[in-house]
């Protein structure tokens, strides 16, 4: 895993294999530099992904998709609130993967 940004004192990691893209998105997060999109060396809609933060799996949440995209999309999308190891009260979220954990599980 190589360290592809830092804020806070907190890495965030990405597969060796996959790339990554900072301000390839029309969303706020990345206009405003505040995200990351890292995509899978295997390209494959809804596969499994490694998550880029070591930590306790606080929230998950379910939310309905809104219109309907030009790229593969699903009905519903999820959130996923990761409080990083040894950062009290900082959240990292990961959006557009459905979590395989429940919540309160350490994410490694």
């Amino acid at each position: 895993m190589n360290v592809i940004g830092e804020a806070k004192g907190i890495k965030l990691h990405s597969p060796t294999d996959a790339y990554f893209s900072y301000f390839n998105s029309p969303y706020f997060g990345h206009s405003h530099a505040t995200a990351i999109d890292i995509y899978p060396h295997h390209h494959e809609w809804g596969g499994p992904v490694e998550s880029p933060i070591v930590g306790k799996l606080v929230r998950t949440q379910k939310t309905k998709m809104g219109r309907k995209k030009e790229f593969p999309t699903d009905d519903y999308d999820f959130g996923i609130a990761i409080q990083p190891e040894n950062s009290e009260g900082a959240i990292v979220r990961i959006l557009h993967c459905k979590p395989t954990l429940k919540e309160g599980s350490t994410v490694e």
